[in-house]
C-alpha cells in the first residue's frame, strides 16, 4: 500500500524577501547555515533541486549563443535539461567552487 503525499501549498519569495535572504548570506558567518542558504539561493535562481546541485559537475555549464547553461539529467525524473544561468545564479554557481 502506498501513501499518499500531502497537498502542497508552494508559494513563491516576493523580490523583497529573496533580497533579504541575500543580504542574510552576504552576512552569514557560521559555515553550515552559510552553505544551506548557498544551495537554496541557487535553486531559487534556477528551480534545480537540492540533490541535482550536489552533483553538478563544471563539465555540465555550457556556453552557447552568448548565453550559459546547466545541462543535466534529473535523478527525481531522470529528464535531461538546459537549464539557463542568469547572472546571479553564475555568481553564486562561482562561489559554490
Amino acid at each position: 500500500m502506498k501513501g499518499r503525499k500531502p497537498e502542497g501549498n508552494r508559494q513563491c519569495l516576493r523580490r523583497e524577501e529573496l533580497k533579504k535572504l541575500e543580504i542574510m548570506y552576504a552576512g552569514f558567518s557560521i559555515e553550515d547555515f552559510s552553505r544551506v542558504l548557498h544551495y537554496f539561493l541557487f535553486y531559487c535562481y534556477t528551480e534545480i533541486h537540492f540533490n541535482d546541485i550536489k552533483n553538478l559537475k563544471n563539465s555540465k555549464i555550457l556556453f552557447n549563443n552568448r548565453h550559459l547553461f546547466v545541462s543535466l539529467r534529473q535523478l527525481k525524473t531522470n529528464l535531461s535539461v538546459e537549464i539557463p544561468l542568469g547572472s546571479k545564479a553564475y555568481t553564486c554557481l562561482h562561489e559554490k567552487g
